[in-house]
């Protein structure tokens, strides 16, 4: 399926009545078999051997479906499916192939075909194929009209996908932005919790108003409480004047508490009074100040952990958790790599100033196969990086930093349990042979097992784990785990 860059905003576009319908190349015998049964049923049929021809034809229709011979040697369909994706273009394609031409159904499906068929082609197959992406777009294109204003956080900075799990995520904030709620956002770093607090604040009632953030985790404890709610002049060593804090900043509009799970417990009780009074008071001060805040609060911890753990209070965490949006990990998301490669790519291609336009196959698929423990903020940088170290027109493999590079997806070990082991035993077994598979690099176990490096450290406190369980045996390691040259620790 084509990727799509997905927009906010008000409205929703009526299904396209009329579709256009392009087959390339033309005089091929789709095109026989197109025309004496799709004809009547859609508005426009055009076939084309000149690919700029096709493009064009895609390019004027807003509603636009290509069927491509990929198999044919006297046109590219595969190049032209390549220049679309260069061109960001939305076309759901349909390929058709030789019954023998595995590698070119195989690259096709890469490209983001939407369906792939086989000579002899059927009328029914076609038939169904083009039907069902037809009703797709016309999903596809109320979903996109309703989402059609950008949210941005900064130059280049939006929110991008087109896979299921981000699709949900667009669907809860344009819920939300309706709502003046608070709302806590969960994800790992590097997800993109700050763009969807920003998408939020910025098609909601409050978009006029101050968007104002403050990582929690980043200062420290005895000065986060005059950050947050302001101090009086001499109210402490080193006030020379009054300041306003950061609620009072935000007053009308929205502050985002990032990392709010690293906030001290004494300041979640004054956190949870500003909640319940509306209102702030300075420190050393005594008047309270009415704020108009609606509190967006972003963590990649898990929260109801950390309450029975006693390091964050309950009723504070019923107070922000009015509504809940889980930003999904990029390996949850990897239909999305290659639409973000290639918004990093234009982006960073311009700041550099490199004539950088395209990303080659044996990159893409590195690109694709990697875990990304630094989610999408490692995947700009990985290709900041590639696009500086670029020398020609196209990003291959070599441009790739050297970790991408040699990390290339070894089987994983294989690990058996009797039947009616217990469940935590189960847990504890898996997370000890993922961290001997990957030599006792945590960061790269927990980008295995799918969750957080914390976690990781958190479980093996708890199986009591000592040090040495999961040092690697060299006489019985598996012969499938990789070398320290294989898994470069990333």
């Amino acid at each position: 399926m084509a990727a799509v860059e997905w927009q906010l905003g008000e409205g929703a576009a009526p299904a396209p009545e009329r579709v256009c319908v392009v087959l390339y190349p033309s005089g091929s015998h789709i095109e026989q078999i197109a025309r004496e049964m799709l004809e009547d049923a859609y508005g426009e049929l055009i076939s084309s051997s000149d690919e700029r021809a096709a493009i064009r034809a895609l390019r004027e229709h807003a509603t636009a479906i290509l069927v491509a011979d990929v198999s044919d040697p006297s046109a590219d369909g595969l190049g032209l499916m390549r220049r679309l994706l260069a061109m960001r273009q939305t076309v759901m394609v349909v390929a058709v192939a030789n019954p023998q031409d595995n590698e070119a159904l195989l690259q096709a499906t890469k490209l983001g075909a939407y369906q792939c068929l086989k000579r002899p082609l059927l009328r029914q197959s076609l038939r169904g194929a083009i039907d069902d992406a037809v009703a797709e777009l016309c999903l596809r294109g109320a979903t996109i009209h309703s989402y059609r204003r950008l949210a941005f956080a900064g130059p280049g900075k939006r929110l991008i996908g087109n896979s299921r799990s981000m699709r949900d995520v667009l669907r809860r904030i344009n819920l939300v932005r309706r709502v003046d709620c608070n709302v806590i956002i969960r994800g790992e770093t590097g997800t993109g919790k700050e763009l969807v607090a920003q998408a939020i604040h910025n098609n909601s009632s409050r978009a006029n108003e101050p968007f104002v953030k403050l990582n929690c985790g980043a200062i420290p404890k005895d000065l986060l409480e005059s950050e947050l709610f302001g101090h009086e002049k001499g109210a402490f060593t080193g006030a020379l004047q009054q300041r306003i804090g950061r609620f009072e900043m935000a007053h009308k509009g929205t502050i985002l508490l990032d990392e709010i799970g690293d906030m001290p417990l004494d300041l979640q009780v004054k956190l949870l009074s500003v909640i319940q009074d509306r209102a702030v008071q300075r420190v050393g001060g005594h008047e309270q100040i009415p704020v108009d805040v609606r509190i967006i609060a972003a963590t990649h911890q898990n929260l109801e952990q950390a309450i029975e753990d006693s390091t964050f209070r309950e009723d504070l965490y019923y107070r922000l958790k009015v509504v809940t949006i889980r930003v999904p990990t990029l390996r949850e998301r990897r239909e999305d790599i290659p639409l973000l490669a290639l918004h990093f790519l234009k982006l960073y291609r311009h700041i550099t100033h490199r004539a950088v336009n395209w990303i080659g196959e044996d990159a893409m698929q590195t690109i694709k196969e990697y875990d990304y423990p630094g989610n999408v903020r490692e995947l700009e940088n990985l290709i900041q990086s590639a696009t500086v170290f670029c020398h020609s027109d196209t990003i291959h493999k070599e441009n790739l930093p050297r970790p991408i590079r040699t990390i290339t997806g070894p089987p994983a070990k294989e690990i058996r349990v009797a039947a009616g082991t217990p469940l935590e035993e189960v847990e504890r077994l898996c997370i000890i042979e993922t961290l001997r598979y990957t030599e006792g690099n945590r960061r790269r176990a927990a980008a295995l097992l799918g969750i957080s490096e914390r976690s990781v450290y958190k479980k093996l406190a708890y199986y009591n784990t000592p040090p040495d369980a999961t040092q690697v045996d060299n006489e019985t390691t598996s012969p499938l785990a990789p070398t320290s040259e294989q898994f470069e620790r990333a």
